[in-house]
């Protein structure tokens, strides 16, 4: 029997709002194109979550393999979906004729909403939590652990959720009049960075890479792919301002 789970409920409503976005800052000739490519976006993300999710438990899953499409369970994998919404985003482009740079940052809109209630869901899944604290600590909540036990916590997940809403606004507000695939770029370097930070202060347990949890490696690898994109596209800018300038005499 299929149960709604807060946090499935939690990410399609995050879904649904990013779509929204995608809606309202599509162009008007291309707003149902760009509408269809955003569900391509959704599907691609939840394909490489579930993927990533079933790669870093491959060991569970070998012994269980009925249970690698039962996505409804529970198990997704955060830099697995962001793998696959760009993949699936890059399809879509081609697919549909669209350019790759803008359709990219378009895609990017449904990163704010998504993250941030996927944040606040794994406060009810009892994923990624902070430390336990002593009753009547100053600024401590209740949160679950991963067996479900309520315990008052640093609320980890809320201020990770409030914090991402607030960076990724700004960056978007920022890069409002940039070069194509420079807001998809710096959103994702925003996303990276954001939670290799709070990487640092999860209490839950995080399988290791290279000595350090695997969500630090792979936020600090995407990070590095990510601000290694926002370079390429602003050096043919950088070059063309230069030619610009008036030669200085000699």
């Amino acid at each position: 029997m299929l149960t709604l789970r807060l946090f499935t409920a939690l990410a399609g409503f995050g879904a649904a709002i990013g779509l929204w976005r995608i809606y309202r800052a599509a162009p008007e000739n291309s707003k149902f194109r760009s509408l269809f490519c955003g569900l391509l976006t959704v599907l691609g993300t939840l394909a490489g979550a579930r993927t990533g999710y079933v790669l870093a438990h491959s060991l569970y899953y070998s012994l269980h393999p009925e249970q690698v499409g039962q996505f409804w369970l529970g198990g997704f994998n955060a830099f697995g979906a962001l793998a696959g919404a760009v993949l699936f985003t890059l399809l879509a482009a081609a697919v549909l004729r669209m350019r790759v740079l803008p359709t990219l940052d378009l895609a990017s809109r449904m990163m704010l909403a998504m993250a941030t209630f996927v944040w606040l869901g794994l406060w009810y899944e009892g994923v990624a939590y902070g430390q336990a604290r002593p009753s009547g600590t100053f600024f401590t909540l209740p949160a679950p652990d991963e067996t479900g036990m309520l315990v008052n916590r640093f609320p980890l997940q809320l201020i990770a959720a409030v914090s991402l809403l607030l960076l990724l606004g700004l960056m978007e507000h920022l890069t409002k009049l940039n070069r194509p695939g420079f807001r998809f770029a710096l959103v994702g370097l925003g996303f990276s960075a954001h939670t290799l930070v709070f990487s640092i202060f999860r209490a839950d347990p995080v399988s290791p890479i290279q000595g350090i949890s695997s969500d630090g490696f792979f936020s600090l690898l995407s990070a590095v792919l990510f601000a290694l994109l926002a370079v390429v596209l602003l050096l043919p800018a950088s070059r063309k301002r230069d030619k610009m300038k008036p030669e200085e005499s000699a």
